[in-house]
Formats: C-alpha cells, sequence, structure tokens
C-alpha cells in the first residue's frame, strides 16, 4: 500500500524542478553560443567607388568585383551589407577596425601583416596615362620622375609605392576622377591609376580620343582584405568559397559581362 508523503512529493518535484533549469539554460546557452558564432562570422563588408569594379548604378552597388563578392556571399549565406566609402576611410577603418572586409585591395608587400587575405578576385594593371597631344613620353620610372606632375589616388598602393622610388612630384586626391579632370585642363603631366577604372572614367567623361595609356606600372591581382584579428579559418572558408566560384561559369559570365580579360 502507498503511503502518502508531502515531504517526498515536494523533493521529487524540487530535483525535477532544478533539472529543468539545468535544461534550460543548457538549451538558450546553445541557441545563444550558434547566434553570436554566426555573428563572429558576419563582416562589415565596405568598398570605394572604382568603376567598373565598384560603383553605383540607380543607388545600388555593382561592378565586377562586387558581383564576384555577391556570389560569396549568397554561397556562405551572409548577409549583403555592403557599404560603399571613400578608399580611405574604407581602409583604415578594415586596418584598425574588427569585423572589417575591404575590397577591391591590392596585396603589397608593406600592406602585407596589416590584413588576413584571400584571392585573388582579378588582376589589374597600374598604368601612367597622358594627355595625347602634349609630347610626353614615357620608357621608364626616370622619365617619369622628370615631368611636373603626377596625379595620384590618395592612400593608394600607387601613391605609396612611387614615394619609395623617390618621386617627389605626386599630387593626390581623394577622388580620382578629379585626376581625370586635373589631367585634361593641364594641371598635372601624368596620371597614375588602374588601366580598367581610368578608361571606364575616360569613357563616361566622353575624352577617349584625348587620352592615351604611356606605360604600365605593374600588373597585380586584387584581393579580399580582412581585419587582422579574423580568425584563420574563416578566411580559409573564404578562400574555399571564392575558389570554387572561379571553376564556375558564374565567374566567367561577369568577366564576360564587364569585357575583362584576365
Amino acid at each position: 500500500m502507498r503511503v502518502y508523503n508531502p515531504e517526498g512529493n515536494i523533493g521529487f518535484v524540487a530535483s525535477n524542478l532544478r533539472w529543468l533549469r539545468v535544461f534550460i539554460f543548457l538549451f538558450l546557452s546553445a541557441i545563444f553560443s550558434s547566434v553570436s558564432a554566426a555573428a563572429d562570422r558576419e563582416f562589415q563588408i565596405v568598398t570605394e567607388d572604382l568603376p567598373p569594379y565598384s560603383y553605383r548604378d540607380d543607388g545600388r552597388i555593382t561592378g565586377l568585383c562586387t558581383e564576384i563578392v555577391r556570389e560569396i556571399l549568397k554561397e556562405l549565406d551572409h548577409p549583403d551589407n555592403i557599404q560603399m566609402l571613400t578608399w580611405s576611410r574604407a581602409y583604415n577603418l578594415t586596418l584598425n577596425e574588427s569585423g572589417y572586409l575591404l575590397y577591391s585591395t591590392i596585396r603589397t608587400e608593406n600592406r602585407e601583416a596589416s590584413f588576413k587575405w584571400a584571392g585573388p578576385l582579378v588582376n589589374d594593371k597600374t598604368v601612367f596615362i597622358g594627355r595625347k597631344g602634349r609630347g610626353i613620353s614615357i620608357k621608364s620610372l626616370e622619365d617619369a620622375m622628370k615631368v611636373g606632375a603626377i596625379g595620384v589616388y590618395k592612400d593608394d598602393f600607387a601613391e605609396s609605392l612611387l614615394k619609395e622610388k623617390g618621386f617627389s612630384n605626386l599630387q593626390s586626391v581623394m577622388d580620382d576622377r578629379l585626376n581625370l579632370k586635373k589631367l585634361l585642363s593641364d594641371r598635372i603631366d601624368l596620371w597614375v591609376a588602374s588601366k580598367l577604372v581610368s578608361l571606364h572614367m575616360v569613357r563616361e567623361a566622353n575624352s577617349s580620343d584625348r587620352i592615351e595609356v604611356l606605360y604600365l606600372l605593374r600588373e597585380d591581382p586584387f584581393y579580399l582584405a580582412f581585419s587582422k584579428d579574423t580568425p584563420d579559418e574563416e578566411v580559409a572558408r573564404w578562400q574555399r568559397a571564392l575558389d570554387d566560384l572561379k571553376k564556375s561559369e558564374a565567374y566567367s559570365s561577369i568577366l564576360r559581362k564587364y569585357g575583362f580579360e584576365d
């Protein structure tokens, strides 16, 4: 015959409540841990106005490298939170803050240790550009050192490279389109820029017949640059997604769309 024992029943209920609290705690911890891990995998993605690699079209950020990045975002189920900033601000945020991803970035020796890297996205040619009819001939860097003024993009790798090589005739601007205007009005003698970017700007300005490429400075690949404290396994995840994309028709289609010759 079972005897009713109120104290025993209370103890049984209390014990079950303790286990229930433990279960709820562990369950919520797992959820929050999962959410936190997902948040850790999300970056604030920043880029610059660098047509045709990245630019605005009717308010939407697009471009060759932007389309490549968006394909990766879809593959990794990452929010499409791309922001367009000035190059200097985008670069310095990624350099100094956690959780940033910057594109399109040339991977130089001076920058190597400041970021984590995935890539390349595409290759880019940096060239010296002149105005037709000026009679300027550039066969070497020494020739370029002798001209009056060279327009460069502030904090761009080309500015740093030329300074390292001893150039003292550089004029830097925050908007590379200003260099085109200065070149066309003879306020600078040469403009150093990405070949694809500069020719895109020249076409926009209906000035293709007034501009000529004079000298190839160097050819470099564009990379994704991550904040330095980004975990290596996360960078590797992006690298794998990019590698897979580059084997696909989607990647080839993007290159063809922008008339890009790798």
